[in-house]
């Protein structure tokens, strides 16, 4: 009796390391005119991220870009060129909660499945992927500097309304989305 007992203990053991997705992620920018960022990853196809290139030097220049994962590979771009050769490129995913349900599936409803070096807890809950690049910029490139045809986006401190976890949720849920799964203990209010 103790050795089924042992037998099915190392099956359950080993069915949970075969569910969790060890997050791989490599991006590099496109040091051209336009400014672009492109890299690969084995999150699920569907995954949405953000791709952020900000001005090292006092983080006055910052320009974005959306990113959903297709085939292992992304790209996001064209950024305006920043006017400091010295810049960081960040790529982040959105909570969980937020990702397409077959993405959730993969990655857990928390992120919980994902491990490696590039998640991290997120800010407001939940585990994230967060991909940070210090990158230089060639001169040719600053001096090639040119807008894109929408506006850039400019950090400029604003007032930004707050929501907490289970405001955002259920601002979600009211918008009509179904795919959300159920709410978490940790989101509900106390």
């Amino acid at each position: 009796m103790s050795i089924r007992v042992l037998l099915l203990l190392l099956v359950v053991l080993s069915a949970s390391d075969v569910m969790a997705l060890e997050v791989t992620m490599a991006a590099t920018v496109n040091d051209d005119v336009p400014l672009t960022a492109s890299g690969t990853t084995n999150l699920p196809d569907g995954t949405e991220l953000l791709a952020t290139i900000t001005d090292r030097e006092g983080g006055v220049y910052m320009a974005e870009g959306k990113i959903v994962v297709s085939n292992g590979r992304f790209r996001s771009g064209p950024f305006t060129q920043p006017l400091s050769p010295d810049c960081t490129l960040n790529i982040i995913s959105q909570i969980a909660v937020y990702q397409p349900a077959h993405v959730r599936a993969v990655i857990g409803d928390c992120g919980d499945l994902m491990t490696g070096r590039h998640v991290v807890k997120g800010s407001v809950g939940g585990l994230i992927v967060s991909y940070h690049a210090k990158i230089t910029l060639s001169r040719k490139t600053l001096a090639g500097r040119i807008e894109p045809a929408s506006n850039p986006k400019i950090a400029t401190p604003k007032k930004v309304p707050t929501f907490n976890r289970y405001s955002s949720y259920r601002a979600l849920q009211a918008a009509g989305r179904k795919d959300l799964p159920p709410i978490p203990a940790a989101l509900t209010l106390r």
